[in-house]
């Protein structure tokens, strides 16, 4: 990651986090590139007005970050939801072994007090 401090560390992690990588160039700006090195847009390391930060925003939309967004956020909630599933059901078969084991000590207890009586 770029060293670098205020909303373009923020935007420039939100960049990464959708597989788009981010570098300074000579001139000290940021060059965006898609996950297969594609160029996208360039924005600036030292804001000029304070319209930057919302015109980065929308050229970075414009060529697909708020979908990339979601479609992660989805993904992460699809494997969330998953790996609750998965737990509940190792839970799950925990508890019915540990209720088989019981019911088989307890057939074990009936069979040996039976074979005790005259």
């Amino acid at each position: 990651m770029v060293n670098v401090n205020g909303w373009q560390a923020a935007f420039i992690r939100r960049c990464e986090a959708v597989g788009w990588s981010v570098e300074r160039t000579k001139s000290n700006h940021f060059k965006t590139y898609d996950g297969d090195g594609k160029f996208l847009f360039v924005f600036p390391t030292t804001p000029g007005d304070n319209r930057s930060m919302r015109n980065t925003e929308s050229e970075a939309n414009r060529h697909g970050l708020r979908e990339l967004e979601t479609r992660l956020a989805l993904r992460q909630e699809r494997d969330r939801l998953e790996k609750i599933r998965k737990d509940r059901e190792a839970s799950e078969a925990v508890e019915a072994e540990a209720a088989l084991e019981r019911v088989e000590g307890d057939l074990k207890k009936n069979d040996k007090s039976t074979e005790h009586q005259p």
